[in-house]
């Protein structure tokens, strides 16, 4: 049971989903594992990774022409 207050952004989350899951592969792609790091509560080794930046702007620059378009499109005159 949804409460009245409560904004359902389902619709809002699918808009964009193509999109968005290119960016997530695209980021896994680009991982490197590039050693360990201390996990804060727990203090056990997790693995650390490094994404190059450039090599997935092209994927933030789909996503944010897209968002950014449809945002536009209601406000045209």
């Amino acid at each position: 049971m949804e409460m009245p207050n409560q904004k359902n952004v389902d619709h809002e989350l699918e808009a964009a989903q193509p999109e968005v899951v290119a960016l997530e592969k695209a980021l896994k792609a680009a991982m490197v594992l590039t050693g360990t790091a201390r996990e804060i509560d727990f203090g056990r080794e997790v693995p650390a990774f490094e994404i190059n930046a450039g090599a997935v702007e092209p994927e933030f620059e789909k996503l944010y022409s897209y968002l950014f378009y449809f945002e536009n499109i209601g406000y045209s005159n």
